[in-house]
């Protein structure tokens, strides 16, 4: 239309206008990636901030007389474990990883999870870890990455 002198707008009007909504949507939005993986990615740090300590049993704690702690965890969506830096990582069980992940397409979020390094998968690139929990046994879970700062001793 712009060629045909329809518009009344110069050669390149069209494309400057494009190009300044887009930039403008896209600082308004925040990301320019896909926008439904990071609200997953977002979900899934949410439900960690949220139910960390209520929904993940800490299996490899001990009371002030070396036994297990024993911890009343109901809908227990995994199990948590403190490193030496005394962060902690979480490992969620693969039916719990489903439903936290499954409104966010699953394989593709787990994917996206990986790549920014908040989805830890095992030496051989499985998505999952196999991981000997006390009182559980030997698991396939999902282990997420240590988020934030180690908690104070």
């Amino acid at each position: 239309m712009t060629k045909l002198g329809i518009t009344g707008w110069k050669k390149d009007d069209a494309e400057w206008g494009v190009a300044k909504c887009f930039r403008a949507w896209c600082d308004e939005r925040g990301i320019v990636g896909d926008l439904d993986l990071d609200n997953g990615v977002r979900h899934v740090i949410g439900f960690i901030e949220a139910y960390g300590s209520s929904r993940f049993e800490a299996s490899w704690e001990a009371d002030a007389f070396g036994e297990p702690l024993r911890e009343r965890i109901i809908d227990r969506a995994g199990f948590r474990k403190k490193d030496d830096q005394r962060h902690w990582h979480y490992y969620v069980l693969p039916e719990q990883w489903k439903k936290l992940t499954g409104s966010y397409r699953t394989a593709d979020l787990t994917r996206e999870m990986i790549n920014r390094k908040l989805l830890i998968p095992n030496p051989e690139g499985k998505n999952s870890v196999s991981i000997r929990v006390p009182g559980h046994g030997q698991m396939r879970l999902y282990h997420l990455a240590p988020m934030g700062e180690p908690e104070a001793t």
